[in-house]
């Protein structure tokens, strides 16, 4: 669970579940505050020198309904705004609040969808921690191994380099007595030095892996391991192809994924098909 892979995707689920959060807000109605407010030094006044106009209510129609009743007294008022304009006054300060609700009908339409989008959205976060588990234990076995291999593999190595170490001896023994030429002394130094630049060449790869290890591990760098050589696991049991195919599309989560991936994408068709719905909400606004 040290591994980076891991706790970037852990966060990743945590990222997932603040986007399923937000598109759940989308099912809640939207709430709007505004405040204005105008300050005055001196309180205004408009004064004109134009001819003052004036409209007899009584030749205004009587109202018949609510429209026509709003409509007359826009028109009585306007007949008193030109009819003195020194009528229009303020206080030194001039406030308005404003509040708005507004609820969205049709695009819940696409609320849904995208709230059900970003609940996939969370399985597959899920879905890419338990890949990256699968990717940490793999690549521990890989290095595991890999490490057991090298070291065996430079137990081997130092045995062969004592062994054509002490055949370097006697050729230089048998040069001195003149039994083999200089060319054969020459060959058995030069698999010598073959032999050695391998186990530099080992120690390197093997010095590789194991920080390779830590680091899949989470373990500090230059910490020394000391690894047991693992049991043997195999009963002698092998699965038919039948049971091999079906343990692995049981086991792969990448397949897992990919079915959550086309789940999502059918998701996001349908929100696309959202935007060709008319936008139609509910809408309450009260000023003060």
């Amino acid at each position: 669970e040290k591994g980076p892979g891991i706790s970037v995707a852990k966060e990743t689920i945590e990222t997932a579940k603040y986007g399923k959060k937000k598109a759940f807000a989308g099912f809640f109605p939207i709430l709007s505050f505004e405040l204005r407010a105008l300050y005055y030094n001196e309180a205004p006044g408009i004064s004109s020198d134009m001819e003052a106009i004036t409209i007899d209510p009584s030749l205004i129609p009587a109202a018949e309904d609510n429209f026509d009743f709003f409509m007359r007294e826009v028109l009585i008022q306007m007949g008193d705004l030109f009819g003195s304009f020194s009528s229009f006054k303020s206080e030194q300060y001039d406030v308005n609040i404003t509040l708005s609700l507004t609820q969205p009908l049709t695009p819940l339409y696409q609320v849904y969808y995208g709230y059900k989008l970003a609940d996939l959205g969370i399985d597959v976060a899920e879905i890419e921690v338990v890949k990256a588990r699968q990717d940490l234990v793999y690549n521990v076995k890989e290095a595991y191994y890999s490490i057991l291999k090298i070291r065996h593999g430079l137990t081997a190595m130092d045995e062969g380099i004592g062994s054509v170490t002490a055949h370097v001896q006697k050729a230089e023994l048998f040069f001195q007595q003149k039994i083999i030429t200089k060319n054969d002394l020459l060959q058995a130094k030069a698999r010598l030095a073959e032999l050695e630049a391998q186990r530099i060449s080992m120690e390197g790869t093997l010095q590789v892996v194991v920080e390779g290890l830590n680091f899949a591990t989470g373990i500090e760098a230059g910490t020394t391991l000391v690894l047991e050589e693992p049991p043997n696991q195999f009963d002698g049991k092998i699965p038919t192809l039948k049971e091999a195919l079906k343990a692995a599309k049981a086991s792969r989560s990448d397949l897992q994924e990919m079915r959550l991936r086309i789940e999502q994408a059918g998701l996001v068709e349908k929100i696309a098909i959202g935007e060709f719905i008319p936008q139609v909400a509910a809408i309450g606004t009260y000023t003060h």
